[in-house]
């Protein structure tokens, strides 16, 4: 007998296998911010130049300086994420996630799922302001010791994929969340 919409037959149960790759939508998403903020300080400087009471030179090196700096820090930002995580795989039904498609883990092995992310997601602002604001992860440390990352490159809502796994989460609030610390 089947469900409604030819669905899949009743009784049998069905793997839940999620499986998580890096999209170009996944690997643009946290650079939105980054964009709008270029538009704003290129607004700001188009702005100023057009003003008789500030010093050009002085204005403009300021605000190119201020926007290099974020800059240099969502591209090292972005750069560690694309190296921590390619590929996710996560069966529920059997219980273990694989990184990479090389170590499998299971979920009795997990010690810690820790999830980090900036105040913004944390109190779930509906605007973005900082370019910094979509950067997050989780991190799974494992009894061994082992730390593997599930970034925001594999999913938007990393918090949503991870509590799936049934494993309870530590929430980190981070400014800029860096893998590395």
């Amino acid at each position: 007998m089947r469900q409604r919409g030819g669905g899949k037959p009743l009784g049998i149960k069905i793997n839940k296998i999620m499986i998580y790759n890096r999209t170009l939508k996944n690997n643009l998403h946290p650079l939105k911010a980054l964009i709008y903020n270029t538009i704003g300080f290129s607004a700001a400087a188009y702005y100023f130049s057009k003003s008789d009471k500030y010093d050009n030179s002085t204005t403009y090196l300021i605000l190119f300086l201020i926007w290099l700096l974020i800059l240099v820090i969502v591209c090292n930002l972005h750069i560690d994420y694309i190296f921590k995580a390619k590929t996710v795989e996560i069966d529920t039904s059997s219980k273990f996630i694989t990184f990479d498609k090389l170590d499998r883990i299971y979920f009795n092995q997990i010690k810690k799922i820790t999830l980090v992310i900036p105040p913004a997601l944390y109190r779930k602002a509906p605007i973005n302001v900082s370019p910094f604001d979509d950067y997050h992860y989780a991190k799974f440390v494992t009894n061994d010791g082992k730390r593997y990352f599930f970034t925001c490159l594999l999913s938007q809502n990393v918090e949503k994929e991870i509590t799936q796994i049934g494993i309870p989460l530590q929430i980190k609030k981070r400014l800029i969340a860096f893998t590395f610390f």
